[in-house]
Order: C-alpha cells, then sequence, then structure tokens
C-alpha cells in the first residue's frame, strides 16, 4: 500500500504551540505511511528551518480570499489523499473549500483552542463564531486535544463519532538528553518564568500583579518573561508602577527556552484562555513543576502531582500559590516524569498517522 498524501497548511511557523506541534509532526511521521507536503500562507517563522529537508513547501503568497484561491488550486493539482490544517479560525477558511475540492479528499482540522473562548476575542469575532459550526460539520475528522474540546465542537452539532482526541506530542527523550543544560541565568534563585508572546491572552498583566505581591514576601524573587510582542512596553510601564521593574526580566524571543525552564524553580501559565498549552508539558519534562490557571479546555496540570492550578484570572490566589509552591514540599521527578507519559512522541504520532492513513 503507498503512502498517504497529506498536504498539511498552516499560516506561518512563528513560535507558537500549534506550528511546534506541526514540526513535530512533520519530522517524526513514518514516511512509509504517510507522504508529507507542507502550504504556507506566508513563508516564514522561526519554526520554518526546522522543516524536514525531505518535506516539500510551497509558499502561498498573497492575503485572504487570493491565499485560499491558491491553495484550492494546489489541492487540485496535488489531489492528495488529506488535507491537515491548524489554528481554529484558519481551519475554519480550509473547511470552506471542501464543496470545491476533488472528491475524495478527507479534510481533517486539529482544533488549538475551545472556539467559544478563542473566536469572539478576535476581529469580526461574531462573524467567524457564526462561520464555525457550518464549516466544521464539512470535517472529515477534528482532532481535539482535550475531552473538554471534544465536549464543546460536539456541541455546535459536529457527529461525535468525526471527533478525535489525541494530545499533543512531546518530545521527551531529546529533552531529557539535552539535560543538564547550562543555567543562563545570572540572577540567584528563587526563578519564576513563563514563555509566550507579549499579547494580551497571556496574560501576562495579570502575573505581574500576582508578582507584586509575591516580590513584597520574597524580594529575592524574579520574574523571567520569554517572548516579545506588541505589550512589551505596557507590560514594563506596569512592572515599573508595581515598583517590580528591578526584579522582572524581559529576555525577548529565546530559540531555545529549555535551559530556562530547567533552571527555573516555577514555570507560571498566566493566560487568560489556552487550547492545552504544549510548554507546560516542556517545562515539566525539564523537571520543574507548573503554577497555572486552570483553563476549561484542559491542562496538563494534576493539582498537587506535577504542579499547582488556582481560579482563572485570580492574581491573589496565583500569589498564593505561587508563594506555596517556593516554600513548600515539591513535585518528585517521577511524578513529574510520569505525568507526561501520555504526551509521548511516537505514541502520539502513531496515533496521527492511524487518523491520516484511515478511511
Amino acid at each position: 500500500m503507498r503512502p498517504a498524501r497529506v498536504l498539511f497548511t498552516i499560516p506561518s511557523l512563528d513560535g507558537g504551540g500549534a506550528e511546534r506541534v506541526l514540526v513535530t509532526l512533520l519530522t517524526h511521521l513514518d514516511r512509509a505511511r504517510v507522504t508529507p507536503h507542507l502550504a504556507l500562507v506566508d513563508a516564514r517563522g522561526v519554526h520554518l528551518e526546522k522543516i524536514p529537508a525531505d518535506v516539500p513547501v510551497t509558499a502561498l503568497g498573497g492575503r485572504g480570499p487570493l491565499a485560499f484561491w491558491r491553495l484550492l488550486r494546489l489541492i487540485w493539482r496535488m489531489r492528495p489523499d488529506v488535507v491537515f490544517s491548524s489554528l481554529t479560525f484558519y481551519n475554519t477558511l480550509v473547511l470552506l473549500l471542501k464543496p470545491l475540492a476533488p472528491r475524495g479528499v478527507r479534510f481533517i482540522v486539529r482544533e488549538n483552542s475551545q472556539p467559544s473562548i478563542h473566536l469572539p476575542t478576535m476581529p469580526y469575532g461574531w462573524l467567524r463564531w457564526r462561520l464555525y459550526p457550518p464549516a466544521h460539520r464539512r470535517a472529515d475528522a477534528i482532532v481535539c486535544q482535550s475531552p473538554a474540546m471534544v465536549d464543546e465542537v460536539a456541541a455546535v452539532g459536529v457527529d461525535p463519532e468525526r471527533l478525535v482526541c489525541i494530545p499533543n506530542p512531546l518530545d521527551i527523550d531529546a529533552i531529557r538528553a539535552g539535560a543538564p543544560r547550562p543555567d543562563p541565568y545570572a540572577d540567584p534563585h528563587p526563578r519564576l518564568v513563563a514563555a509566550g508572546r507579549l499579547v494580551p491572552v497571556k496574560g501576562y498583566d495579570l502575573l505581574l500583579d500576582a508578582f507584586a505581591t509575591v516580590a513584597a514576601k520574597r524580594p529575592d524573587a524574579t520574574l523571567h518573561l520569554l517572548g516579545e510582542g506588541p505589550e512589551a512596553a505596557a507590560l514594563k510601564a506596569q512592572a515599573a508602577r508595581l515598583n517590580v521593574a528591578h526584579r522582572v526580566r524581559f529576555h525577548g524571543f529565546v530559540a531555545d527556552p529549555l535551559p530556562w525552564f530547567e533552571h527555573a524553580d516555577l514555570f507560571v501559565m498566566s493566560s487568560r484562555y489556552e487550547g492545552f498549552p504544549n510548554v507546560t508539558l516542556e517545562a515539566m519534562a525539564t523537571g520543574t513543576p507548573v503554577v497555572s490557571f486552570d483553563y476549561p479546555g484542559g491542562s496538563p496540570v494534576v493539582d498537587g502531582v506535577n504542579g499547582w492550578k488556582v481560579p482563572p484570572g485570580d492574581t491573589a490566589a496565583l500569589a498564593a500559590r505561587i508563594l506555596q509552591a517556593l516554600d513548600g514540599p515539591r513535585p518528585t521527578p517521577d511524578a513529574l516524569a510520569a505525568s507526561i507519559e501520555r504526551h509521548r512522541v511516537a505514541r502520539v504520532v502513531a496515533e496521527f498517522e492511524a487518523l491520516l492513513t484511515g478511511p
């Protein structure tokens, strides 16, 4: 039996969880089962150089309808067995192409967040949310990251038989093989670290509010933010207003955050919403526990086992839990290791291969 021809598509390969997951899949898929091709609206991003050399990359170019017209032409030219899309609203637009595509091409999408929470926050959110149900009912399969996400997508009328729960893959062995890594910090312990784009959804303003409380009781603590984005100036101004600017480090984009995770005392997740934050898995794989808001879409954090969860948006609870975590018992290395085994890359990729090569 020949390998399944799969056309993967995503807007770009900028830094983000969905992009990292896609790179992991393209790297580890068995070429005897799947022949991948990648189509990008914009062929840029920090992960572009990580695409395996045997994966052809097509830059669609253009914006709006032009990019999707070019994607449709590529589908007709390639006639793949599967079109596989990532990112929630991009998935909606790709699925709208299905009636125009050759018969027999399966459309599979992977959701990266809960649509009812994510879509309304975007420009023209009401329209995006109106388009979501009819478009996603066309999918041959929808990959969700958690049971909560499965329930939400089913609630908009998608056939539950088409919903598949596959967790995010994590190359645990590669992460552990790199340890111990050099310590990148100039500050002594305790160190708190967070990573992600400096955008409102990541909730760094909430984290700074919580850290101000932490710093008042632990003046030796420092907070390290790995990422860049449009909120940088506002966050620096907020840190100054809170009188913690001398304890907060803005490191900008960091190509390899693993040393920062490994040598931190805690990883803190303060997003206003998340699908299933892969970055917390990476922190756990380096042996660092996580303090996180509790997201309705699902979280790898098991309270008291590999970290701690607090109610979403509750900065007082976040500060209190950080202080307790710094001074109290920590999760054991065995508990941290066991909690991420379900995400081992070979196991997860095998599930994707079964889906991509199925009927």
